[in-house]
């Protein structure tokens, strides 16, 4: 079922929204459907209400992690690694959870979030690879900053390959697949943006000076959409 996202302007009912704000999911789905199965609820409530539910249903795949679970993880792949260290990461911002049913939560990229960001664990890591790594990028970045302070600025040209595979679960036979795709927004630290190619003919591409500058293109409902960007 497609869902149409300028819903999400709409406001949530007080009582959802304290339910989604407290992380109380299972209540919050029950209270949904009695609304959604209610005649007198307005059609534009309804749309919002089943577009909250697809953005709970990912925040609960977002966050699969228990607290026990990431004590593990964290374990397994940092050398040494204490509970106590668990508690200060929570506490200082580096580990991102939020409670879900009553429970905290983290969320499914907390390990690799947490080697890219804090040099000591990656020095830590178990992973031979890892810490080879964190050791390459610490120096990559010593020698940006390096120049930066020289040059009073740094300039980088790159391309960008990015990919979204469409789960064979969210597919409707029949419906056309709408896929959205970011685009850098030219401004600021970027100096010019382009598009190089895509698997799916492209539908539409916001000007550059576009606040929300969106790739939107229609793919096969049977395919996955790619493009790259420079």
């Amino acid at each position: 079922m497609l869902l149409d996202l300028s819903y999400l302007s709409y406001p949530l009912p007080p009582d959802i929204q304290r339910l989604y704000e407290a992380g109380d999911f299972a209540r919050m789905d029950r209270v949904i459907r009695l609304r959604l199965d209610d005649p007198r609820v307005p059609e534009a409530l309804k749309a919002r209400l089943r577009v909250q539910t697809e953005l709970a249903y990912e925040i609960l795949r977002a966050y699969p992690y228990t607290q026990a679970q990431m004590l593990e993880i964290l374990k397994s792949h940092v050398k040494d690694f204490e509970e106590e260290e668990l508690e200060t990461l929570r506490d200082d911002g580096t580990l991102d959870w939020r409670y879900v049913n009553g429970e905290v939560r983290f969320k499914d990229n907390a390990l690799s979030g947490l080697l890219k960001t804090r040099a000591e664990y990656a020095a830590r890591a178990t992973d031979p690879e890892v810490k080879n790594g964190a050791k390459e990028s610490a120096c990559q970045l010593h020698e940006i900053i390096a120049k930066m302070k020289a040059n009073g600025g740094v300039h980088a040209r790159f391309e960008l390959h990015e990919q979204l595979t469409i789960r064979s679960d969210r597919l409707t036979p029949g419906e056309t697949l709408r896929v959205h795709l970011p685009m850098p927004i030219v401004g600021a630290q970027v100096k010019s943006a382009a598009l190089l190619g895509a698997s799916h003919p492209v539908a539409f591409l916001a000007p550059e000076d576009a606040l929300d500058r969106i790739n939107l293109s229609l793919p096969s409902i049977r395919g996955a959409a790619a493009h790259d960007l420079l």
